[in-house]
């Protein structure tokens, strides 16, 4: 079987054969050099492939770092192996000689890659650090092989998702003359893009469209959405803003109510006045008894406190009699 295949590897691999072939070029400042494309043989299954694209996504709110998946069939060995981790043409981690590689590494990863399992027995995982948006993409994992020659032997491809978000949304109201209101949803540090909606009273979405105006920021990739709406404003509703991350499934809304409710004219307001002045008064008849029954019982309880033992023995028969008698 016959390959063509494009890949980087480290000039120390070649340089210790003691020549590089002239198929290969060498990059002096990232210590890197590729090799062209050219045509080769290989032992069957000696190049394998971990199954497809596999999809990593990670919830910034919950946490900043990822692990990607890779795990070759066999043991891994740092003398007879040694692999790296690109994104595109981006070296994001290299290992070699049995630890770390710093050379070659792009600025943008550089310190942030590490081991993420166990390589003695072939876990090959790649732990990032710092997560952003903006480390979204397609990371690839190639294994290389030294004896009997050097040979790509495995290859992992993993995608990596990153979700956050949004801040809960803000209405702001502005008159906008002469009989409008110009209603502002916002909302802050989402990724994907948020999507904004607008719905008033029913669930009916407003008769203006929307405004939308999104804005990401380039050192933390992620977005604000602001949306704007013109309304009525001597028609009193209420307005709902709603926001949603489509990659989460996370929904925020805020309600938002234009114009006053207006106050009860006419018939039906005069039909009730009199309904609650017959309550108050009722309310007031109900005190009225209560505190008479107490000063009565407090006066009655006072006066056979200075009577004799006989009078209050009389008194005492008397509430017997008049309770008999109710």
């Amino acid at each position: 079987m016959r390959f063509t295949v494009l890949f980087v590897v480290p000039c120390s691999e070649l340089q210790r054969k003691g020549s590089l072939s002239p198929a290969i070029q060498v990059s002096g400042k990232t210590g890197l050099m590729m090799i062209s494309p050219f045509t080769f043989s290989l032992i069957p299954l000696m190049l394998s492939q971990a199954g497809g694209l596999v999809d990593v996504t990670v919830d910034l709110g919950e946490r900043s770092e990822a692990n990607l998946p890779c795990k070759v069939k066999t043991e891994f060995s740092p003398i007879n192996h040694y692999y790296s981790w690109q994104q595109i043409n981006r070296l994001v981690y290299s290992f070699d000689g049995g630890r770390s590689q710093e050379g070659g590494v792009d600025e943008k990863f550089r310190g942030r890659g590490g081991t993420g399992g166990d390589l003695a027995k072939g876990d090959l995982s790649l732990r990032l650090r710092g997560l952003t948006p903006l480390d979204e993409g397609v990371y690839t994992c190639h294994v290389f092989t030294r004896t009997p020659e050097m040979k790509k032997t495995f290859e992992c491809e993993v995608r990596l998702l990153v979700v956050a978000n949004s801040t809960p949304p803000v209405i702001e109201e502005k008159a906008n003359p002469p009989d409008l209101v110009l209603l502002s949803c916002v909302t802050d540090r989402g990724y994907p893009e948020p999507v904004v909606n607008w719905t008033h009273a029913g669930g009916l979405d407003v008769s203006a469209p929307p405004v939308t105006e999104p804005r990401r920021d380039p050192v933390t990739g992620l977005w604000r959405v602001s949306s704007s709406t013109r309304v009525p404003a001597d028609a009193p509703a209420n307005y709902t803003c709603t926001v949603t991350n489509t990659r989460s499934g996370h929904t925020d809304t805020v309600v938002w109510r234009v114009g006053k409710i207006p106050e009860p004219t006419g018939p039906s307001a005069q039909q009730g006045l009199p309904a609650m002045g017959i309550a108050v008064i009722c309310v007031l008849l109900t005190c009225l008894v209560l505190c008479v029954s107490v000063a009565f019982w407090i006066k009655r309880h006072l006066n056979r406190r200075g009577s004799s033992p006989i009078a209050q023995e009389v008194d005492v028969e008397r509430e017997k009699m008049d309770t008999t008698a109710v």
